[in-house]
């Protein structure tokens, strides 16, 4: 076998490494890892501008405006808040058939929440939200 300068060849792992040879699918980890990238790929979307959708799901508040704590995360991926929204029996005191539009309705709580406050606006927020099937 030939190998290159600096390069360093993959080897099999060993039968004696068990942690190598097992691989569950629906590991924390890996869920985790598969939600993170496709909730990075939805679009970011003014929190102010939210057209009603349907479904349940988890959504993630990015802060854009000049609020002086919040300096560091303006204008970054850095969520200043991640969610969800439950469909079926909801943790938010909704009935069970008022789910179909769950998370559309807990991004606008939040909406109107940052609008009560003296120094924030929801012009100074973005939203990036992610529908999923209720499992």
């Amino acid at each position: 076998m030939s190998v290159a300068v600096g390069k360093i060849p993959r080897m099999a792992p060993s039968p004696d490494d068990a942690t190598l040879l097992h691989f569950n699918p629906l590991g924390i980890d890996l869920l985790s890892r598969n939600l993170r990238e496709e909730m990075d790929r939805r679009p970011r979307a003014p929190l102010g501008k939210v057209k009603p959708f349907p479904g349940a799901g988890l959504y993630a508040l990015y802060y854009k405006g000049d609020l002086g704590i919040y300096k560091g995360l303006k204008d970054t991926e850095v969520p200043i808040y991640v969610g969800k929204a439950s469909a079926g029996n909801s943790n938010y005191g909704d009935a069970p058939n008022l789910a179909a539009a769950q998370l559309f309705r807990r991004i606008t709580d939040h909406r109107r929440s940052i609008n009560e406050a003296t120094n924030l606006d929801a012009s100074h927020f973005d939203v990036r939200y992610l529908t999923l099937d209720d499992i």
